[in-house]
């Protein structure tokens, strides 16, 4: 049947409008490209235009991931292949990671080969055990899934959960390494709760806990960065750690964080109504480094090492609020409906934001994709 022009006028408007109100229901996804508008709006009153809009481009994903999930039609069936494709994704990385320490430890013998980012070649630490953290959340659903008789897969995903725990361990990153310990407490608790199983499957989840930290003990021992914290608190180094630097004081990822957390502090008081501008933060960091005494800071880093704080500097209180709504508000709304998994992906992403600037690069790719995916099937299954 041929629409006449006034028909197809009317039927676009209503699709256009139906679209809209549509994805206005998506609370997240609103957020989402409502920070990375204001991003934009921040170079404003930015002066390094170059390095706003190289910020821009790697955030792109925080605008095209929501209108690109808004419009696809999402099954529940979906998640067993996501999550199976990136298992296997984290097992090759895995591999990889692990031939690469033979290879270098063969020719130079040195346990630190495998440890932290001398083994971490592929991704950043951080952003390489949050991929493993989802994986292992995975896993955990797929032998929640299986079914009794099972005893091949069952014992063959308890293998690779092993694996990348130790690899978690190896990789060292304290507040990622943390986070995927306690993200796969609550998961394990709340979905056990869920499905009426904790009770019944107690023993084993406490036998398994036994030989994890039996794996985490023998593993610490080879390269211990908590280490680093313990001597902050008993010298007191805190409180001097910015001293300047340059080369009168060593400094350790611990110190050095809160260096730049004190830094960065002192920025937002500065702009904490409209920030610094979208690609002033680095310079004015650096900057303002140098100014207070911290020239081994200001050469060797850059922003504030926390996402909250760097999007504070960055757009001030507005963009942070932004910041905030797009990470809390699926998760609430995600314990509510109780889907814990999707509620323990967020707390990843919420709790390495704390320790990074996670809305970069693999990181945030990352969080684009699996929290927009996460959210349109969550929403799919309720309207």
């Amino acid at each position: 049947m041929c629409l006449s022009n006034n028909d197809a006028v009317i039927e676009t408007r209503f699709g256009t409008r139906a679209f809209t109100t549509h994805f206005a229901s998506k609370q997240m996804y609103l957020f989402m490209v409502g920070l990375y508008v204001y991003y934009l709006i921040g170079m404003l009153w930015t002066e390094h235009y170059n390095l706003g809009w190289s910020d821009l481009g790697i955030k792109v994903t925080l605008l095209v991931f929501p209108f690109l999930f808004h419009g696809l039609p999402l099954k529940r069936s979906s998640l067993k292949y996501i999550g199976l494709s990136l298992i296997a994704g984290s097992l090759v990385a895995i591999l990889i990671c692990l031939m690469n320490a033979i290879r270098h430890y063969a020719v130079h013998p040195d346990i630190n080969f495998f440890y932290y980012t001398l083994f971490s070649v592929i991704l950043h630490p951080t952003y390489f055990t949050m991929y493993l953290n989802l994986s292992i959340l995975f896993l955990i659903q797929y032998i929640f899934d299986l079914e009794s008789g099972y005893k091949r897969q069952l014992w063959t995903s308890l293998f690779l959960l092993l694996l990348f725990f130790a690899t978690v361990i190896a990789v060292n990153s304290r507040i990622a390494m943390l986070t995927t310990f306690a993200t796969t407490i609550v998961y394990v608790i709340m979905e056990s709760y869920k499905r009426k199983t904790l009770l019944s499957n107690l023993r084993n989840y406490l036998f398994f806990s036994v030989v994890l930290l039996g794996v985490f003990t023998l593993l610490l021992k080879g390269q211990n960065r908590f280490g680093q914290i313990s001597e902050v608190i008993e010298k007191k180094e805190y409180e001097s750690a910015t001293i300047d630097t340059l080369g009168s004081s060593e400094y350790n990822s611990t110190t050095a964080r809160i260096g730049l957390l004190k830094n960065g502090i002192g920025m937002f008081r500065e702009h904490w109504t409209f920030g610094v501008g979208t690609g002033d933060v680095m310079p004015e960091t650096v900057q303002r480094l140098d100014k207070t005494g911290f020239h081994y800071l200001a050469k060797k880093y850059s922003g504030a090492h926390n996402q909250y704080l760097q999007t504070a500097m960055t757009l001030g209180i507005v963009g942070l609020l932004l910041l905030l709504a797009v990470l809390f508000v699926p998760l609430y709304q995600y314990f509510r409906g109780k889907e814990y998994l999707f509620l323990a992906f967020m707390l990843i992403v919420i709790a390495n934001a704390v320790g990074d600037t996670i809305l970069r690069a693999s990181s945030l790719y990352f969080f684009s994709f699996f929290g927009c995916y996460f959210y349109k099937l969550f929403k799919t299954e309720r309207e």
